[in-house]
Formats: C-alpha cells, structure tokens, sequence
C-alpha cells in the first residue's frame, strides 16, 4: 500500500500525496540498477543456502570432543558472543524507550 503513496514517517497514509504507479516505473526503469539489486539478493539467499548446514556439522564435531572441559569451553567461547549482543541490543532499547512508572 505505501508503494502508492509519498512516504513520509510518521504521518497518516491519508496524509501523504497519491503518486500511484509512479515509484514502480521508477525501479523498472533502470534494468541496470534493478539487476544488480536480484543478482545481490540472490547470491546472498544462495549464500545463506550453502552456509545452512556448517552449525550442524559444527555441533556434531563437538559432540565427539572427549574431554568435558574443552567441550564446555569451546561450548561456552561459541555462543557467548550472541548473549552478549543481545544484552547490549537491550540495553541500547532501554536507553531509547525509557520505561515509564
């Protein structure tokens, strides 16, 4: 719906201008644009493809670690960079939503 109309955030769809199909004539224009856009889009979908599998593979190696203090290392290294993002995502979203009593 807002392909037809002037975006503007933060204002009412029946605030902003009707421009119709003017902003689809303006992708389609330029095949040289619109081709390196779905060639990006599809080399990145065919990436993500051929990377899907390296976390199971990834957790059937460690599974095979004998020794129990290099598998809770290499366990713990792994995945505490990703509690740790999260934990600075949500204090970033604390600092821009202050919660209000």
């Amino acid at each position: 719906m807002y392909g037809f109309f002037d975006y503007k955030p933060g204002l009412a769809l029946s605030d902003m201008e009707f421009v119709g199909l003017k902003n689809f004539m303006k992708i389609f224009s330029d095949w040289r644009d619109l081709s390196r856009v779905l060639r990006n889009t599809l080399v990145m979908s065919g990436l993500g493809l051929l990377a899907a599998p390296i976390p199971m593979f990834f957790a059937i190696f460690l599974n095979e670690i004998r020794r129990p203090f290099f598998k809770k290392f290499v366990q713990t290294t792994t995945t505490l960079p990703y509690f740790i993002s999260w934990i600075i995502v949500f204090a970033l979203v604390l600092l821009c939503f202050p919660m209000r009593g």
